[in-house]
């Protein structure tokens, strides 16, 4: 920025304090928020101006870290309503039983565990429905809890395909879950679900 002389954006569409305890840094969830409270403060103010996702968030940076509120604004996410088009998808013909679809990936952050847990609540009262977790992400941390639960057999694990797949790919689920329970912004994934 400096030799360039060009204006520096910071995006904010998370906050440190509250994801980076989620992180396996090897240091007590303490120090992490700690860590994550004191990095908010520095990073953006490095900037000339700071994006936020959400008022939440722009609350906590001018609040907590103390940052000028001239120089933060709020923009929320957009998602391509056409890229979701159904008439660009054509008719959906659903496969045999009911599904759940979650995409992304895998961090604790995302609920992952409680994702499965409830699976585990579910798949016994409905003898059809499975579960599809599309996500580069490994399976293994659940694997465990999945097979103790029953219900390892009823979950389909599938690559993330090109963004220009999602959208068939989502269509083909009766439901999109969303099990993080914490967020200060707003998951694009839900925006994505909400235009499918």
């Amino acid at each position: 920025r400096r030799g360039l002389k060009v204006p520096l954006v910071y995006d904010a569409h998370t906050l440190l304090m509250s994801e980076l305890p989620y992180y396996p840094l090897g240091l007590p969830d303490s120090l992490k928020r700690s860590l994550g409270r004191w990095m908010d403060g520095w990073m953006p103010k490095l900037a000339d101006h700071t994006v936020c996702v959400t008022d939440t968030i722009r609350d906590k940076l001018v609040g907590s870290a103390g940052m000028n509120p001239d120089k933060v604004s709020v923009i929320t996410n957009g998602v391509e309503v056409e890229h979701f088009d159904p008439a660009r998808l054509g008719t959906h013909a659903p496969g045999n039983g009911r599904s759940l679809i979650f995409t992304g990936n895998l961090a604790e952050y995302q609920g992952i565990d409680l994702l499965v847990r409830a699976f585990g609540e579910v798949a016994p009262k409905v003898s059809d429905v499975r579960l599809k977790i599309v996500s580069d992400s490994s399976f293994e941390p659940y694997e465990a809890l999945a097979r103790e639960l029953g219900i390892r057999e009823r979950i389909d694990i599938v690559r993330t395909p090109p963004f220009s797949e999602l959208p068939q790919l989502l269509a083909t689920a009766d439901i999109a879950v969303n099990p993080r329970v914490d967020c200060d912004g707003v998951p694009v994934k839900l925006l994505n679900y909400m235009a499918a």
